[in-house]
């Protein structure tokens, strides 16, 4: 591991649990450094956090002023957008009720919650699963009728754009490479939904709904190592799980958790990320429920990989070639390569994805997609 990359380390985990960074880490850093350590603030889309804990620093340890006015600038845009965005979720929430449409808040600004300043986390879209019955297609049928940009919808969900804002209508929550997994996830998803067992916080003095407590902890985890199988996970995704995880220590359900990751084979792997976070991002063991198994070489391989890969590992994918079928051929290599990489992790996830992708590639082929 590089210079900028152990800075750029230590001023995220410094953000994330709310202390200053060592000053002693940024004596003598030079200009190009600095610039490397904000390069990868922005691939991995924490930029606020980056700038949060560089005010924390000495003034002789703090970067070059222009860098760091820039730094607080982008600090200012990202607490801006959050602003923007929590109004727009409550608007549509409101206009959902409205419609009698009933949902939860997946990702995004619930998970805000849990940083320091929840401004500070880099917003993105407003994910909600509509879960009762009829409601995704009444939903759609709002939206055309509204005349709003839509999307091409996926077998998952339907985008939609109101304004700059994205919205995305989920039928499902999540979704797996092997349908088995998808059928086991639809069964502890209808047993919360047939018993209204929801969790509920609070944005803009609003009571939203979300998952409960250990569903969401498994979502977000899922989630993150759903992108990093395909191609790339980034800090951000990361950072969500290990800050929702400390917020919850003392009242997450450890069995229930530990049951849920075991049914879907994700124990080993979740327990890679836990040491990941504890020997890169301080990460105090404790926030864990579960043992975090013995040490092995793959979280600095992970490491390595989220580090060169960049949010949802998008700069992994900036070389690729343009064309059409060369682009999606660099893609299916890449999705090989990985698969040998890091099949071992979680095989029955990992393994039959290179299967998965060419057959779904196929049957879209055929459709004339």
């Amino acid at each position: 591991m590089n210079r900028s990359e152990s800075l750029f380390l230590e001023l995220l985990s410094s953000a994330i649990w709310d202390v200053s960074p060592a000053a002693t880490f940024f004596t003598s850093i030079d200009e190009k450094t600095w610039k490397e350590v904000f390069r990868y603030a922005s691939m991995h889309s924490v930029d606020a956090l980056m700038a949060s804990s560089v005010r924390r620093l000495p003034k002789e340890s703090q970067p070059p002023s222009k860098l760091r006015i820039g730094a607080y600038l982008q600090m200012e845009n990202i607490e801006d957008a959050n602003r923007k965005l929590n109004r727009q979720l409550i608007e549509i929430s409101e206009i959902y009720r409205s419609l009698d449409l009933k949902f939860l808040l997946l990702k995004g600004q619930g998970n805000a919650l849990y940083y320091p300043d929840p401004l500070h986390r880099s917003p993105g879209d407003i994910d909600l699963f509509l879960y009762r019955e009829g409601d995704y297609e009444k939903a759609k049928q709002w939206i055309k009728d509204m005349n709003y940009e839509m999307e091409v919808e996926s077998p998952h969900h339907q985008g939609y754009n109101i304004g700059d804002t994205h919205i995305e209508n989920h039928r499902l929550i999540t979704y797996f490479v092997r349908k088995k997994y998808d059928r086991l996830l639809q069964q502890e998803v209808d047993e919360i939904i047939g018993q209204q067992s929801f969790d509920l916080v609070e944005i803009e003095g609003k009571a939203i709904q979300v998952l409960p407590t250990e569903m969401n902890a498994f979502f977000i985890f899922q989630h993150m190592f759903r992108h990093f199988i395909y191609t790339g996970t980034g800090m951000r995704q990361l950072c969500d799980w290990l800050l929702f995880l400390k917020a919850h220590k003392t009242s997450i359900r450890k069995e229930k958790l530990l049951k849920l990751t075991e049914k879907f084979d994700l124990l080993r792997p979740m327990r890679i990320f836990a040491q990941l976070a504890v020997t890169y991002l301080n990460a105090s063991p404790d926030i864990f429920p579960f043992e975090l198994g013995k040490p092995n070489r793959y979280p600095r391989l992970l490491m390595e990989d989220i580090l060169n890969g960049g949010q949802f590992g998008f700069y992994r994918l900036k070389g690729q070639p343009k064309t059409l079928w060369r682009g999606r051929w660099h893609r299916y290599k890449l999705t090989v390569k990985r698969s040998f990489l890091f099949g071992a992790i979680a095989p029955s996830h990992v393994y039959p994805l290179p299967f998965h992708k060419l057959i779904h590639r196929v049957k879209l082929t055929l459709k004339g997609s």
